[in-house]
């Protein structure tokens, strides 16, 4: 099942363990019902400035095993 504030502090950690790339993001401010979603050009159609570092790829195993010695640690 995901882990992805866990997975979000490792990448800060350890930047191996996702790989990113640039791309444009846009959270919608709208009105209901699209209000907080979050709108990535992953294939650059929009023509739009990159403007954030997008996960594209985790490095899954190594991932879970960082974080069950992290866990273990404590």
């Amino acid at each position: 099942s995901p882990v992805h504030d866990a997975l979000a502090l490792a990448h800060v950690i350890r930047d191996d363990l996702v790989e990113t790339e640039h791309r444009h993001v846009q959270v919608d401010t709208g009105p209901e019902p699209g209000r907080g979603r979050t709108y990535v050009d992953l294939w650059k159609r929009t023509g739009n400035e990159a403007n954030a570092r997008v996960a594209v790829d985790v490095h899954g195993p190594v991932f879970i095993e960082w974080l069950c010695r992290r866990l273990e640690s404590l």
